[in-house]
């Protein structure tokens, strides 16, 4: 996460407009917090949930799981849509 978030504001310095860059700033810090917020909130409430059924490793391991398959989907997605704009 933390590489996407270096590599990603020099590409959107580089392709904005230097009139629209402290809006699409601000977006981009408030909905990465977003993000931020609702990602540990739902492996919280996921491991909570998981560890009704599993021990706590186990609820914590699928846990990660499901985050990692979150992630996964998003960079490919992320990876795609940066192709399409070369």
């Amino acid at each position: 996460m933390a590489f996407s978030q270096v590599s990603g504001i020099p590409w959107m310095a580089e392709n904005s407009k230097a009139e629209d860059r402290v809006n699409l700033f601000s977006l981009h810090f408030a909905l990465m917090t977003g993000s931020n917020v609702s990602g540990n909130l739902l492996g919280g409430f996921l491991n909570d949930g998981f560890s009704l059924f599993l021990d706590n490793v186990n609820s914590i391991r699928l846990t990660l799981i499901i985050g990692r398959l979150f992630f996964l989907s998003g960079q490919s997605l992320r990876l795609s849509s940066r192709r399409s704009f070369q």
